[in-house]
C-alpha cells in the first residue's frame, strides 16, 4: 500500500516527502519507489534503507521496470511526462521521452506556411511542438493564470497570447522570453486573438463581449 505523511507512526523514518505513490517489487531484496515529491529511488528490504535516487519534475504516478537487467525503467508523472531512467552502479540518469499538457487545451495556432510547427495554449502554459515528430520544442509557463487564446504572427517572430488575468502577452518563439505585455486588454479575460497580415495589429476578444484592436 502507498502511504502518505498522515500514516506515519511514531519512530518511523520519513523516507519520502509527499507520500509513496507507486511501488515496483524487483525481488525479495529490492523495491523501486515513486514518491509525491518526484523522487524515484531504490529501497532495500528488509530495513527499507533508501539507496540511489533521482528527483523528477513532479509527483511520480507510475513505474515500469525491466526486472531482468534493471538497466532501464520508465516513470510517468502528474504533469503528463514520461521519463526514461537509466540505472548504473552509482546513480540513476533520466531523459524526458514524452510530454503532454496536463490540463485542458484552449487554443491551437500553426505557423504561417507550414504544417510542422504549432503552438498550443492550455491552463498555465504555452507549448510549441514539432507536428511531424510530436516533440515539444518550447514551454512557457505562468503559474496560477490560464492562457485562453494564442496566435503566431505571419512573419513567425512573435507568439501572441491572451490570459484570464486580462493581459495580452507577446513572446519570442525561439527563446520563450517575454517581449512585452498589454495590461487591461479586457475586463473579464482575453479569450480570442487574431493578427493582421502586416503583423502590425492585434485583434482581441474577451469575456466582456468586446472586440478590441
Amino acid at each position: 500500500a502507498a502511504y502518505g505523511p498522515e500514516n506515519k507512526k511514531p519512530g518511523q523514518k520519513n523516507l519520502f516527502s509527499l507520500g509513496v505513490q507507486t511501488v515496483h517489487v524487483v525481488d525479495d531484496t529490492k523495491l523501486i519507489v515513486g514518491a509525491g515529491d518526484g523522487t524515484v529511488a531504490e529501497v532495500a528490504v528488509p530495513g527499507f534503507k533508501k539507496g540511489k535516487s533521482k528527483k523528477l519534475d513532479d509527483c511520480v504516478t507510475s513505474l515500469v521496470v525491466n526486472n531482468k537487467c534493471l538497466s532501464k525503467m520508465f516513470a510517468g508523472t502528474k504533469c503528463s511526462q514520461i521519463y526514461e531512467i537509466g540505472c548504473d552502479k552509482q546513480q540513476f540518469t533520466c531523459d524526458v521521452t514524452e510530454t503532454c499538457h496536463y490540463g485542458e487545451v484552449f487554443d491551437i495556432a500553426f505557423a504561417q506556411g507550414t504544417a510542422q510547427l504549432l503552438a498550443t495554449a492550455a491552463k498555465d502554459e504555452i507549448r510549441v511542438w514539432d507536428n511531424y515528430t510530436g516533440k515539444e520544442l518550447l514551454r512557457i509557463r505562468n503559474p496560477n493564470i490560464t492562457c485562453r487564446g494564442i496566435e503566431i504572427t505571419q512573419d513567425g517572430k512573435n507568439i501572441i497570447s491572451g490570459w484570464d488575468d486580462n493581459k495580452i502577452r507577446v513572446y519570442s518563439p525561439k527563446t520563450g522570453t517575454l517581449k512585452f505585455d498589454l495590461e487591461n486588454a479586457h475586463k473579464k479575460g482575453v479569450t480570442a486573438l487574431a493578427v493582421t497580415s502586416d503583423n502590425m495589429n492585434i485583434i482581441s476578444g474577451g469575456g466582456d463581449r468586446r472586440a478590441h484592436v
